[in-house]
């Protein structure tokens, strides 16, 4: 299967893929979806900033194929900046619209909407909105 420019530029060279150090001024939230036997695990780690409530850092680690990296390290850009309303509303489907995504791999993009949907439960949990 032959991959978008997109893809490939974001899989060969991921801008976000590693670790996050969380400093008294944030708190740090992760999420891990998916399973080593479907053959693709997810980790969404974020630093939101205590003030602002918004994310200031985001970074991923993913075991799986070239499609879900390049998909989480765009869906970690897009984080930034963005508030936990903001988080709630994203729309995953978009990620695989601007890689060009083939169909047969849309499930990255499901799997980010789903480690998103844990990582807001657990963020709502600790500070609730209005």
């Amino acid at each position: 299967m032959a991959y978008s420019t997109a893809i490939n530029q974001r899989f060969m060279q991921p801008h976000f893929a590693g670790d996050i150090s969380v400093d008294a001024d944030h708190i740090g939230y992760m999420a891990t979806v998916g399973a080593q036997q479907q053959g693709v695990v997810l980790s969404v780690l974020v630093a939101v900033n205590l003030a602002t409530q918004q994310i200031d850092a985001a970074q991923f680690k993913v075991y799986g194929c070239g499609a879900c990296i390049a998909v989480a390290d765009l869906l970690c850009e897009r984080l930034i900046g963005l508030s936990l309303k903001q988080v709630q509303s994203f729309n995953t489907q978009d990620l695989g619209a601007e890689l060009d995504l083939p169909m047969v791999k849309m499930h990255c993009t499901w799997l980010a909407a789903e480690a998103l949907e844990k990582m807001t439960t657990d963020w709502q949990l600790a500070n609730p909105i209005d």
